[in-house]
């Protein structure tokens, strides 16, 4: 087990990073929008997270804790997602989707011009204070939290809207706070996902968090299964550890399985391989059959 881990470990770390990725990019799929704003704020997250670091050792001292670096990026990138929010939740969907991609490339384009504060092409440093167990520490926190949400007021409130947003808003439900709501939160994820990816990679330039991410962000959720949480972090592992297992079989083509296994579960099973729905039609079915055995 130790041997499987000092050669596997550094990819379920990334692994596990991931699906806060992709349960960012959940939180808009479950308000009904397709965003990939995240990554975004995740970006400049972490950059004032390294930079403040930076700082830090550059003058001889001792490093800020983890837990602040952690909260200084959701913060960032919480406040960066309420921001932004007021413009592209105005949007139509399609167009919601277009103008995020453009957010993604805008902040390359002003990680690339801001180089006095974050390296330019050079990029900069970043301290890895973060262990495998702090990962698993907050995604399981993560993961509660989710729990909650989804048996909560709000959740039940982003299940209307994402189904039937004008039979949502006949019922009293105020639309478009409630995709703030989930907009910004899905900023505050990214923010700390952001600061955990650049520690992991511990060196962040202009394409640590670029569009890439985003995509597979998205692949996440969608391949696991984009109707519950679970999903997206069981999407995550998978996309992450399927082509590392499969590398020495398939090499260089070990990334097209991906998009096979996401291509034939988008045409076979299309809410993803965790769903509910079909969860609770199995189950129905069960009591069912032991109901008749009883009966005869």
């Amino acid at each position: 087990m130790s041997q499987f881990w000092d050669i596997y470990g550094i990819t379920f770390e990334f692994a596990f990073v991931l699906g806060l990725f992709a349960l960012s990019a959940f939180l808009g799929l479950w308000s009904g929008v397709l965003s990939l704003a995240p990554i975004a704020y995740a970006s400049g997250a972490a950059y004032v997270s390294a930079r403040l670091a930076y700082d830090k050792v550059m003058m001889g001292e001792a490093n800020y804790p983890l837990v602040f670096h952690l909260f200084v990026g959701m913060v960032v990138g919480g406040f960066l997602a309420w921001i932004t929010s007021f413009v592209l939740l105005r949007l139509g969907s399609h167009y919601l989707a277009l103008a995020t991609i453009a957010l993604v490339l805008i902040a390359r384009v002003i990680a690339l011009n801001l180089d006095e504060y974050t390296g330019g092409t050079v990029g900069i440093p970043v301290p890895r204070q973060i262990t495998t167990w702090h990962i698993l520490l907050i995604l399981g926190v993560v993961s509660v939290m989710f729990g909650v949400l989804r048996k909560s007021r709000f959740g039940y409130s982003l299940d209307a809207v994402r189904e039937q947003p004008e039979v949502a808003s006949s019922l009293g439900i105020n639309v478009q706070r409630v995709r703030r709501y989930a907009f910004t939160f899905a900023g505050v994820l990214g923010g700390l996902a952001g600061v955990l990816q650049a520690q992991l990679v511990q060196y962040l330039v202009p394409e640590t968090l670029y569009v890439e991410l985003a995509f597979i962000s998205i692949a996440s959720a969608v391949l696991g299964g984009a109707y519950i949480w679970v999903g997206p972090i069981v999407g995550a592992l998978l996309y992450t550890a399927i082509p590392e297992f499969l590398e020495p079989f398939l090499g260089s083509s070990k990334n097209v399985v991906n998009g096979i296994l996401l291509v034939i579960i988008m045409v076979f099973l299309q809410r993803g391989l965790i769903d509910p729905r079909q969860f609770r039609a199995w189950s129905l079915k069960r009591k069912s059959r032991q109901t008749k055995e009883v009966a005869s």
